[in-house]
């Protein structure tokens, strides 16, 4: 799996070693943009921003195909900047990082839209 971040990017050919690049992407003090695909650039991707202890993710199955946002308290209003207001992205998209990391993990055995959490078709 490869992983593009604003902390760098990295091969990690087994499980242990992308769990722990991850760990280092979602502890970036300035916020993450993650990128996870088999390969550089590829399909089907996970995206992910990150900032402290909230997140949201985007699932896209291949270029202008499927795609799924995060959602979370669907009752939130507003938007949410991340990675120092480079971003922007509606307040019910935001789940926690906890859960944006059991997405990544899961995302790394199948490729498919992670089931861990619920999302919103785009």
């Amino acid at each position: 799996m490869k992983i593009s971040s604003s902390a760098g990017s990295y091969s990690c050919p087994s499980f242990e070693e992308y769990e722990s690049c991850l760990k280092a992407c979602f502890a970036s003090e300035a916020g993450s943009e993650i990128w996870c695909a088999l390969e550089a650039g590829g399909y089907p991707c996970l995206s992910i921003l990150a900032d402290g202890r909230q997140a949201v993710v985007n699932w896209f199955a291949e270029e202008g195909g499927d795609m799924a946002a995060s959602l979370g308290d669907e009752g939130a209003a507003g938007v949410v900047s991340f990675c120092g207001g480079q971003y922007e992205t509606a307040a019910y998209q935001v789940i926690s990082a906890d859960d944006a990391m059991k997405c990544a993990l899961a995302f790394f055995h199948t490729q498919d839209c992670p089931d861990c959490i619920d999302w919103e078709a785009l």
